[in-house]
C-alpha cells in the first residue's frame, strides 16, 4: 500500500475533536505524551505551528530511533529521508526545532528512545507469497552464526554435517499473528497486497512499533529504572544527516533502553494480541485512558508496522474473558474507553478503506 504520514492524536483532545467541553475540559488534565515514530516530512511551517501548540512544560517526548553518530553510518531511518534531499533537510529542521522546543518548554527534561537496536530485535516477520508469516529468530541465528566463527574449518564442516546448526531450524508459522489479524479483515490474500510495503526489507518486518509501544508504557510504571538507562549526547547536523555524538555527562539527556528482559517485551505482544482478555490488555486501556497521545505515524512507509501497532490498541479493547464468551467493549468498558476506542477506530478508518481497496 501507499505510505501515508499522518498526526494520529489518540483520545480526541483536541478542542475542535472533543465530543464535549466536558470531555475536553476532562483530557487536558492528563498527561501528554509527544510520541514521534516516522520520519518528520511534514511542511516545517505546519510541523511547528502544530507542535508548538501541543508541547507543554511536562510533555513526554519519545523517539523511535537508534542514536548514532556520525562516524556509525546513515542515521536511523526516521531521522532521514533519503529518497528526496529536500524532504531529507526537512527532517532535519523539523527534528532540530522539535528538539530545542522540547528542551525549552520542559526545563531540559528528558527525551525517551522507546525502539531497540536492530541488532537486539529478537525476532523479524516473513510475509510470504501466499501472505503467511513466518516467525524467524534473529536471536538464535546470530548465536548460531558466532558459535560456527569460533571453530575452524574441520570443525565447522563436521558441526554442519551432523545438523543442529541450521540458521531457519527455530523459524514458524506464526499462526497467532495470522489469527489476529484476520480478526480484523487483514486476511491471506490482504497479506498477499500488504507486503509490498516491506518490499525494501525483502518483505521482512520487525514488528517493532508494537514492540515500542510496551516501551513507551514503561516509561511513567515503576519498572522504569530496570528498563532505561540514560544516555548524554549533543545533537549536531552534519551536511544532510543527523547525529548524536557521545559526551561526558553534557548536552541533551536522552533515556535509551537497556539490555535487560528484551524477550518481555515480546510476550507482552502476544499477550496483547490474543483474543482473551489479560493484564496486558488492561494495562494497555490504563496507558491510552491515563494520557494524552499525539504520534506522528508512517503508515506503509517500508513496513507494516503502524497499522498493526494500532490494531493491537484496539485489540486491547475486544478481548474474551474466558469464564464469558461476550467481548470486553460489550459488558466491561467505560465511556472514557469508549471515546479512546472509537478515537482509535477512526484513525484507522482511511487504513482500512486503503486496504479494502487491493482487490
Amino acid at each position: 500500500m501507499d505510505p501515508e504520514y499522518t498526526w494520529a492524536r489518540i483520545g480526541k483532545h483536541d478542542a475542535t475533536e472533543c465530543p464535549s467541553l466536558e470531555w475536553y475540559l476532562y483530557r487536558q488534565t492528563k498527561s501528554h505524551i509527544l510520541d514521534i515514530s516516522g520520519a518528520l516530512i511534514q511542511n516545517h511551517m505546519e510541523f511547528k505551528s502544530s507542535v508548538y501548540r501541543w508541547v507543554e512544560e511536562n510533555t513526554i517526548l519519545c523517539i523511535t530511533g537508534e542514536l548514532k553518530r556520525s562516524v556509525d553510518g546513515d542515521s536511523a531511518s526516521n531521522f532521514r529521508y533519503k529518497k528526496d534531499t529536500s524532504l531529507n533537510q526537512n527532517v532535519i529542521e523539523n527534528y532540530r526545532y522539535l528538539f530545542n522546543l522540547h528542551q525549552s518548554k520542559t526545563n531540559k527534561m528528558p527525551i525517551f528512545v522507546t525502539t531497540i537496536p536492530r541488532s537486539w530485535r529478537l525476532y523479524s516477520w516473513l510475509i510470504q507469497e501466499d501472505g503467511s508469516i513466518i516467525r524467524k529468530d534473529e536471536g538464535y541465528k546470530k548465536a548460531i552464526k558466532a558459535e560456527l566463527s569460533e571453530m575452524d574449518g574441520d570443525e565447522r564442516r563436521i558441526a554442519l554435517h551432523r545438523g543442529g546448526y541450521g540458521e531457519t531450524e527455530h523459524d514458524f508459522e506464526d499462526t497467532e499473528l495470522l489469527a489476529f489479524l484476520y480478526m480484523y479483515g487483514v486476511t491471506l490474500d490482504k497479506l498477499i497486497k500488504i507486503r509490498e510495503s516491506c518490499k525494501g526489507a525483502h518483505f521482512h518486518t520487525y514488528l517493532i512499533d508494537m514492540i515500542s509501544f510496551f516501551y513507551q508504557m514503561k516509561i511513567v510504571s515503576p519498572e522504569f529504572h530496570d528498563t532505561f538507562v540514560p544516555d548524554y549526547r549533543v545533537i549536531l547536523t552534519e551536511g544532510s544527516k543527523l547525529s548524536f555524538e557521545n559526551t561526558n555527562g553534557a548536552g541533551t539527556v536522552f533515556f535509551v533502553p537497556g539490555k535487560n528482559d528484551i524477550d518481555h517485551f515480546y510476550r507482552d505482544m502476544y499477550l496483547a494480541i490474543s483474543p482473551e482478555e489479560n493484564t496486558v490488555k488492561a494495562s494497555i486501556r490504563k496507558h491510552l485512558v491515563e494520557h494524552r497521545i499525539d504520534r506522528w505515524t508512517d503508515f506503509d512507509a517500508n513496513d507494516t508496522d503502524d497499522a498493526f501497532l494500532f490494531l493491537m490498541l484496539i485489540h486491547a479493547f475486544k478481548g474474551h474473558d474466558k469464564e464469558d464468551s461476550v467481548p470486553y467493549d460489550k459488558v466491561s468498558m467505560t465511556s472514557e474507553e469508549g471515546e479512546i476506542l472509537s478515537s482509535l477506530e477512526g484513525i484507522m478508518e482511511m487504513w482500512f478503506y486503503r486496504m479494502n481497496e487491493l482487490e
